[in-house]
């Protein structure tokens, strides 16, 4: 029998889009936990959070892994312990979006130093809209010793001639690696196949995926990237994420070449991760299911979970009402507000 196990870069994302459904506030006996149960389960790379480019502004976030270094607490600064595993950071793209691509670099330069761990990479999600002043923020911060890989965004919903257009100015770029993310969940493993097969023949870039659950195909999705070509693959433990959630971290360990013992993982999951189900609302659902099949944005989806009680049904109709607005691709609360 064939072996199907593959060689790839796993990223745990549990720390940074868990945090969509925790409000990024984790507890200590998880974190002491954490990065010794990553590296047991065959984690290369941890992500922890979102980089803070403004230090003058985190006191809401006091205690969360929302903006760091400032947001986290001094015993949470110690807890931080990667060891062989790579360090990475995000920013939204929106935020250096205006700035010269100077000033934008002095500033994610003076928050990594801030930082009392290594960072070793940056990872900028973008809109297609928000590419190029990506790639000029990249140059500006090459030779700063920090990877920078760019988070294309929306994957599902980017016309195929723009998507192409981005890929053919790519090449020469100082990037790590250029991810694609099924914000929406809405891709099918052929497409994402496909998807993959094209960009490895436009770009020479490492390629990575980041998948969201909305049609309970994340798992099957990354298994299509990597079979296609990715070296990258994005998951959290037991899926927690925003909304439907992502690929889990655990399944995807199985896809990888090495063999990795799990008996630490299958702990730390019972921990940690179960007892969170009880106060965050993730994973596949028939509302979250709607949200993709309507191209609707999945923050819709998530505020009507955290809002008064609603049936199942209730929901998908609020969803189904909301895609006949005009950009619904896009959270907007005053539309949500119509309906609840």
């Amino acid at each position: 029998m064939t072996d199907r196990r593959q060689s790839f870069a796993l990223m745990d994302c549990t720390f940074r889009d868990g945090g969509f459904q925790t409000d990024w506030r984790f507890s200590d006996a998880m974190a002491r936990q954490y990065f010794g149960t990553c590296l047991a389960t065959g984690v290369d790379i941890v992500e922890l959070g979102y980089l803070n480019l403004d230090p003058g502004a985190t006191t809401s976030y006091t205690g969360s892994y929302k903006a760091l270094p400032e947001s986290l607490t001094a015993q949470q600064r110690e807890l931080i312990n990667p060891g062989s595993m790579k360090v990475t950071v995000m920013i939204d793209a929106g935020q250096i979006v205006g700035q010269s691509p100077q000033a934008a670099a002095r500033l994610i330069v003076a928050a990594v130093r801030r930082t009392p761990f290594r960072i070793d990479i940056l990872r900028i999600a973008a809109k297609s809209n928000e590419v190029q002043a990506s790639l000029a923020l990249a140059q500006a911060l090459a030779g700063h010793g920090l990877e920078v890989m760019l988070n294309l965004m929306q994957i599902g919903e980017l016309p195929a001639d723009e998507l192409a257009r981005i890929l053919r100015r790519l090449d020469g770029e100082p990037l790590a690696a250029l991810y694609f993310a099924d914000s929406f969940g809405r891709l099918l493993p052929d497409q994402v196949h496909r998807l993959f097969r094209q960009a490895a023949e436009m770009t020479a870039l490492p390629l990575g995926f980041h998948a969201h659950d909305n049609y309970g195909l994340a798992v099957a999705n990354t298994h299509a990237a990597l079979g296609a070509g990715a070296r990258f693959a994005d998951g959290t433990f037991a899926g927690l994420g925003r909304g439907a959630g992502n690929a889990p971290t655990e399944t995807l360990a199985l896809l990888k070449s090495e063999a990795h013992a799990m008996d630490a993982c299958e702990r730390f999951l019972a921990e940690h991760i179960e007892p969170l189900r009880a106060v965050a609302n993730w994973g596949y659902s028939p509302t979250y299911r709607c949200q993709a099949r309507h191209n609707v944005h999945p923050t819709y989806a998530q505020k009507l979970f955290e809002g008064a009680p609603l049936t199942c049904l209730e929901r998908n109709d609020i969803i189904g009402r909301i895609a006949g607005h005009v950009g619904s691709h896009k959270f907007d609360l005053n539309i949500l507000n119509q309906y609840t």
